[in-house]
């Protein structure tokens, strides 16, 4: 939470904050693994593994994407303004505990 502060602090003067978005992505329950030269599908704890039979990270991907469910996560973002930017540009980021003026 104090990243989200410390962004919102500095874009109060350019009339910037942090909001809240969505990005499509995949449930992050597997994972990837190299074992020498071929791939395989874990979870990190037992419950699901494959063996070590992929020759490349695609045929792995596969799996994955097979096994894990689309889902929608909330992010923060913060989107620059053209003001902010300008002020960036022309004297970078301000210091913590400097105050900006526009």
């Amino acid at each position: 939470m104090e990243i989200p502060k410390s962004l919102n602090r500095l874009g109060k003067t350019f009339h910037c904050a942090v909001e809240q978005s969505t990005i499509e992505t995949r449930n992050p329950w597997l994972n990837l693994v190299k074992s020498k030269n071929k791939w395989r599908v874990s979870d990190g704890h037992g419950k699901f593994e494959t063996r070590d039979k992929y020759h490349s990270r695609e045929e792995a991907m596969a799996v994955l994407h097979r096994h894990c469910k689309t889902i929608n996560l909330s992010v923060p973002v913060f989107l620059i303004n053209e003001a902010l930017r300008r002020q960036i540009a022309e004297t970078g980021l301000p210091l913590f505990g400097e105050h900006v003026t526009a």
